[in-house]
């Protein structure tokens, strides 16, 4: 899967590459991130889920 990463993404997002080799949830935003980035946000991080998660057939 590809997505084309907002320009706010280094700005607001912060990556735990611990968490993520863990196989968990590494991503967050910053304190204070604008309502866009949060809804952007929230729009990109379930659409990573979706594409990660298992398909039923």
């Amino acid at each position: 899967m590809q997505f084309q990463i907002p320009d706010w993404w280094d700005e607001w997002v912060v990556i735990d590459e611990e968490k993520l080799m863990k196989g968990e949830d590494g991503w967050s935003l910053k304190e204070g991130a604008p309502a866009r980035a949060k809804r952007e946000f929230k729009a990109t991080i379930e659409m990573i889920k979706m594409s990660q998660s298992p398909h039923k057939d």
